[in-house]
């Protein structure tokens, strides 16, 4: 690593270190203390957690082997030598190419929090093996001195995607699955999926979740994008799945995290970027309801995983906020959804670098906060007009006695026309713009935008 950026190097190393250990220590204790007394699984909590803490670490073993016999990685040439000194240096902010970290690191904090929900823990119980797996990597599993930035993002961003593949796994699994049920799910959940190719399939999950309904699409088309107004390029395919998962409405169905969540996810083909969108939000605990004959509200605080990189625009972010959920029914079978919700920015990264002697990766770093706005027009069996605002304002951790900071706005516009009972065609505008606040030497203003239009088909659970 040619730069890197250093935070309190001493006093946050010897502070974090034992937090972590805390953290990790305590969370399988009270884990251990609440599953002995209700417990009825086959097996105990001591064999769920010991089972959870050998397949988390186990994520990072396979991760690193990979890096270090197939890739051949010099950052994974890892030896005594360099444990010493990852830990006499000190945690640094990382230059690792944006999708590595902002969806890499998420997705191998998911697999050690999947690797613990597989063995029936909670979602709560299963909270600290991302963290401990993160902490690990960190410090021992690369020559790279440690990253703050990929201890937050990893089990920040990891728990959120990871319930919600545990629960996407199990939705296709059902309870008579297939062989194609059993390779979607793996690819869905690998965690889960290793642990019923090689154990007893009747054991795992261990635990089982009571049925929710959903709807979900998966839409193909293509689409233009239009870069500072300048450059054209038509056309870029692409792949979109959505799910609204449990009724945000039903008092009675909301009892555990993520018995409500959203999840959008877009694949682009012939790009760089194939990962081009995630947007996942998920109920953590609910607040407060009103249901009446026409209106219906919920109150909530949620947990949230964006990441969008679309060529040169980039932004992420791992966050918790209040939001509130609205419906209201009109005659005709009309209705308005709405959503709208503010979060804190646990850490965030954005931006765009055109000057290449400042910094080597093209975004930064930081905390900051987000909003957001969603209005959705509906009529049964005919279809829906939407309008989304997304803001994001993410502080440079590098640079925050200056106030520099990155102000994002997505902006989404679309319908959706039923075209049968399960299949739609759709068209989506989004406008996405960017400034740099408080650093003349990079580019201030950006601008994207992106038409699309697709076929989307939907089903339903039977719940």
């Amino acid at each position: 690593m040619d730069k890197v950026a250093h935070i309190s190097v001493n006093k946050m190393r010897h502070k974090f270190i034992p937090i972590i250990l805390f953290l990790t220590i305590s969370n399988l204790l009270s884990a251990e203390k609440a599953l002995t007394n209700s417990s009825t699984d086959s097996l105990m909590i001591y064999d769920k957690n010991k089972m959870a803490f050998a397949q988390s670490l186990g994520v990072d073993i396979g991760t690193w082997a990979y890096n270090n016999y197939i890739a051949d990685e010099p950052w994974a040439k890892i030896s005594i030598q360099s444990l010493k000194n990852n830990i006499a240096h000190g945690w640094v902010i990382d230059e690792d190419e944006f999708d590595v970290n902002q969806f890499g690191h998420p997705y191998q904090g998911a697999l050690a929090y999947t690797s613990a929900r597989a063995q029936g823990l909670s979602f709560w119980q299963s909270t600290p093996y991302p963290i401990l797996s993160s902490f690990v990597w960190e410090i021992g599993m690369e020559t790279e001195y440690p990253s703050i930035n990929d201890m937050i993002t990893t089990p920040m961003s990891g728990i959120t995607y990871g319930e919600i593949s545990h629960r996407l796994s199990l939705l296709i699994l059902g309870s008579n699955p297939t062989i194609a049920n059993e390779i979607a799910a793996f690819i869905v959940n690998p965690s889960l999926g290793l642990n019923r190719l090689i154990r007893r399939k009747n054991r795992y999950p261990l635990e089982k979740l009571t049925a929710n309904n959903f709807t979900a699409g998966i839409s193909l088309g293509s689409g233009s994008f239009l870069l500072d107004r300048q450059s054209l390029l038509f056309p870029r395919e692409f792949a979109r799945f959505h799910i609204f998962y449990g009724n945000p409405f039903d008092k009675k169905s909301l009892t555990k995290p993520f018995d409500y969540f959203t999840f959008v996810g877009v694949i682009n083909f012939g790009m760089k970027e194939f990962i081009g969108e995630i947007y996942s939000s998920g109920l953590l605990k609910r607040l407060n309801h009103i249901n009446s004959s026409n209106y219906s509200q919920l109150l909530g605080i949620f947990k949230n995983y964006d990441f969008m990189n679309h060529d040169d625009f980039k932004v992420s972010s791992s966050s918790i906020g209040l939001g509130v959920i609205q419906n209201f029914d009109f005659q005709n079978h009309f209705s308005l959804y709405n959503e709208i919700s503010t979060s804190a920015i646990i850490m965030g990264s954005a931006g765009d670098t055109s000057d290449e002697n400042v910094y080597q990766r093209d975004y930064y770093y930081g905390p900051g906060v987000s909003g957001k706005i969603i209005l959705m027009l509906k009529k049964q069996n005919l279809g829906n007009v939407y309008i989304r605002l997304k803001r994001y304002y993410i502080y440079n951790l590098e640079n925050l006695s200056n106030s520099v900071y990155e102000n994002v706005n997505l902006v989404k516009s679309g319908f959706q026309i039923n075209v049968g009972s399960t299949l739609a065609f759709g068209g989506e505008f989004t406008a996405a713009m960017r400034q740099s606040i408080g650093n003349v030497s990079l580019n201030n203003f950006q601008r994207e935008s992106i038409f699309r239009l697709y076929f989307i088909y939907n089903f339903k659970s039977q719940v």
